[in-house]
This record gives C-alpha cells, structure tokens and sequence, in this order.
C-alpha cells in the first residue's frame, strides 16, 4: 500500500471488541463524514520516535490487507507529512474503541462530536 506506515505494533489490549449502540454508531458514521482529527499514540521503531501524531479519520471498516499490522483493526487514519512534522505519511489501520480511547491509552479525538 503506497505511503502506508513503516511499522504498526498490534497492541495486546487493543484486542477488546465493543458492541455499539445506536447512538454510539451514529458519532462512528459522524467521524467518517467529518474525516474527524485523532491523536494517536505511537511507540518507539526504528524510524519513528514515540509520541502522539495527528491524524485524519478516513473511513471505518479495513481490508484484510490492512489487518495484517492491526488485526482488530477498524479505521483507517491518514497521516500527511506537513502535520506529522515529516514523521508519517499515509493510512494506518488502527483499533479505534471506547476501550483504548483516552490520555492514558492509545488515542484521543481532537473534534468532538454533536452525537
């Protein structure tokens, strides 16, 4: 996949499947349309220093391709240079759910949502 990360680690806890509500499937349907701003932690590799990126929702539901780094992977977060400081570039699949959402966890949305 062209401009895809370099290296994605599938966290252990980012396995956790969340059954959605209705209201909470709604505010999921608003980040895709809204290509909603995140902030997604990243650890150490051996080209990326660890820290928390900006990225763009871009749509929900990953191939089997994308999985291959994430395997409970649900979202696909797109990355430009200009934002990153020239650390990322492209799509990353990731786990996007109430489970790992938070400072203390793995990602935090920057726009809130009206749902």
């Amino acid at each position: 996949m062209r401009g895809h990360r370099r290296h994605v680690h599938d966290r252990p806890h980012a396995r956790i499947r969340v059954n959605l509500g209705a209201e909470e499937k709604a505010v999921r349907a608003e980040l895709v349309t809204k290509a909603a701003k995140v902030l997604v932690a990243h650890e150490r590799t051996k080209d990326l220093e660890p820290g928390w990126y900006i990225g763009k929702i871009k749509l929900y539901g990953v191939s089997e391709a994308c999985k291959k780094a994430c395997r409970s992977a649900n979202f696909l977060v797109k990355y430009t240079k200009k934002v990153t400081g020239s650390a990322l570039e492209g799509d990353e699949a990731l786990e996007l759910t109430k489970a790992n959402y938070g400072r203390d966890e793995w990602w935090l949305l920057l726009e809130p949502s009206a749902a």
